[in-house]
């Protein structure tokens, strides 16, 4: 499979086919592999994989194209050793995620610029409202080993459903939009071998009021043990003695309900 360049070839028969039971896709070391088509065919932008729920392409640096994908189930997508093409072919169009995992994208520099790349050049000054629309769902982004990454989008404020944002090993990341305070349902925050974001975001520096209301915050350095744990790791210890406590409370009443006597 490594000397595959492409997944169709126009000679074979039925060489566009919607797929329209698979649910999940995972392409792995091909090193050689270029495009799903071998040149363009007819119907090749009608939209496919209607009920893919996964998918993962790792290690495919050549992969430069991919179907239209249009799946009416939220999908989990892990992009690894890709080019930034096949990042915003498929995070362009796609409209309903459930997580995203963009690792060791080498030629991503900013992600603004590859979601608006599949949007229509006429929408103007609306296109950054179009692409957050595509993320509306989303719970989960991790961002890990893009090291020429220098920008989040300003409209990250908009994905209101973002539960848990890893940043890791993205050095030329170096602050993070106001539009973060929006984000009302994010709980978890990593950020790991980012060392100016991370001073930026230290409790005083110029991004703590963009992250002060998340609960969970974690700021950890490439290769060492942890530097800091949990912002609130307080309030993890008072939760591991109160579990106990509950246990130890209910366990004591029930022995005394057993043992109990009415008085007449």
């Amino acid at each position: 499979m490594r000397s595959l360049k492409f997944i169709h070839k126009n000679n074979e028969p039925c060489c566009f086919l919607s797929f329209p039971s698979l649910i999940g896709i995972y392409l792995k070391n091909m090193p050689n592999l270029e495009g799903w088509w071998e040149s363009r065919v007819e119907g090749e932008t009608l939209p496919i994989f209607p009920q893919l729920q996964y998918l993962r392409l790792q290690r495919c640096p050549k992969l430069s194209s991919m179907p239209k994908i249009a799946s009416t189930r939220q999908v989990t997508v892990i992009l690894r050793d890709v080019s930034v093409q096949v990042v915003s072919a498929i995070i362009g169009p796609l409209l309903n995620f459930h997580e995203i995992r963009l690792e060791e994208i080498k030629d991503l520099k900013d992600l603004e610029m590859e979601f608006h790349q599949n949007q229509n050049p006429n929408l103007g000054s609306s296109s950054s409202s179009m692409s957050s629309q595509s993320l509306t769902r989303l719970r989960v982004l991790k961002i890990e080993k893009c090291s020429n990454l220098m920008s989040l989008p300003e409209w990250i404020g908009t994905i209101t459903s973002l539960w848990d944002l890893k940043i890791i090993d993205c050095p030329k990341l170096k602050s993070l939009p106001e539009g973060m305070r929006q984000l009302k349902s994010l709980n978890w925050l990593t950020i790991k071998g980012c060392p100016q974001l991370q001073e930026r975001c230290k409790e005083g520096g110029e991004d703590w009021p963009n992250i002060a209301h998340i609960l969970f915050k974690r700021f950890t350095e490439i290769g060492a043990v942890e530097t800091a744990e949990i912002a609130e790791i307080g309030i993890w210890r008072k939760i591991k003695d109160f579990i106990p406590n509950v246990r130890s409370s209910l366990t004591c009443g029930y022995e005394h309900s057993l043992n109990y006597k009415p008085t007449l």
